[in-house]
Parts: C-alpha cells; sequence; structure tokens
C-alpha cells in the first residue's frame, strides 16, 4: 500500500516538472544564445582497453552506485516508474524492457542518467535514431554533433542549461544530462561510460 502511494507521488512529481518545464522552456527559447562550437579534444574520454568493448554489460540496480567520482546518487527510479518517465519525456510510446533514471548531484554539479533497455538492439539502435532525428529538428537542443569514442558513436547536444550525451550499447538507450563547468564535463562523462 505504501509503496503504491510512494510510487503514485513519484509519477505526479514527474509529470508536474516535466508540464513546468514546457512552460518554463516556452518563456526561456526566444531568449536563448547560440551555441559557441565545441573544441574537439574535449570528445577525448579516457577508457582502459578492456572497457572497449561493453556491449555485453548489463544495467541493473547495482549499476548506480552510492557515489560517481565526488557527486553522489541522490535518486534513483527504476522499472514501470522509470519507464514511464522516459517514456513522457519523449512524447512517443516505445516498448522498454526495463528502464533506470539516476540523479547525481555534488559541488556545483550534477547529472542525471536516463537508462532504457529495448527489446532488442534493433529496437535500441531505431530508439537512438528517433532521439538522433529529434535532436536535429529541436529548438530547445543545439549543436547537435557526434564523435567516435573507442569505436563507439556518441551525440552531444546542449539545452535547457546542460551539456546532454546520448548513445547506443547492446540493447541500451543511455543519456547523460550534466550541469557542471566545462572542464568536469568530460570528466564525468569518462566515469558513467566506465560504470555503465
Amino acid at each position: 500500500m505504501g509503496d503504491n502511494k510512494y510510487n503514485s507521488l513519484r509519477i505526479g512529481l514527474i509529470v508536474t516538472a516535466v508540464l513546468l518545464g514546457v512552460v518554463v522552456f516556452a518563456f526561456w527559447l526566444p531568449l536563448r544564445g547560440e551555441l559557441p562550437e565545441r573544441d574537439s579534444n574535449k570528445w577525448t574520454v579516457e577508457s582502459r582497453s578492456s572497457e572497449v568493448d561493453r556491449s555485453d554489460k548489463v544495467i541493473s540496480q547495482q549499476t548506480f552506485t552510492a557515489n560517481i567520482g565526488t557527486l553522489e546518487l541522490v535518486d534513483l527510479l527504476q522499472g514501470d516508474v522509470a519507464k514511464e518517465s522516459i517514456v513522457q519525456l519523449h512524447r512517443t510510446n516505445m516498448e522498454l524492457k526495463d528502464a533506470y533514471v539516476a540523479k547525481y548531484v555534488g559541488e556545483n554539479k550534477q547529472f542525471t542518467i536516463w537508462a532504457s533497455v529495448a527489446p532488442s538492439v534493433q529496437e535500441a539502435e531505431g530508439q537512438l535514431q528517433i532521439m538522433h532525428n529529434k535532436m536535429d529538428a529541436s529548438s530547445v537542443f543545439t549543436g547537435h554533433q557526434t564523435s567516435l569514442i573507442n569505436g563507439k558513436e556518441y551525440h552531444f547536444v546542449k539545452g535547457m542549461g546542460q551539456d546532454h550525451y546520448f548513445y547506443q550499447r547492446g540493447d541500451d538507450v543511455i543519456w547523460i544530462a550534466i550541469q557542471t563547468s566545462q572542464q568536469d564535463t568530460m570528466k564525468v562523462v569518462s566515469d558513467v561510460i566506465r560504470i555503465l
């Protein structure tokens, strides 16, 4: 009984936050400036050779450790609540086997990981392609770029005061929204990719 009430409250808060975000961005969009060109060397992510191919790694609740770098896990949605949250953000129906939304916070920085598990690799590829197409057509997210890191394609966009990185690995589709200084951004991305 208590869990259902707690999940209903969480879903209500997520819906409220999404709606509030839409209203805020409706007023913010006319004020946004142009995105400066990203320095290509900022795309370098340190990786040990044993971490290059992680397509067999399974995302689970244990994936989201209490800390990533100096940031602390403050909220973790999983299962149906996380699936609903991700579907609402995409404003489209998508089939998901599992999903996680993890928020980490530290001094002057925070990031959120949105991780979904598709029914198949092909479905995950299709979901990534939809995200790619939406970013190119978006007025909220700007500066869409792609880069190969250790042979895997990663996407970058800027929007809502954050840097966003998204990619597909096996049947997983992962989105990282980071709010921190430019020099810390790639460290956070490296840490997240290493853990996931």
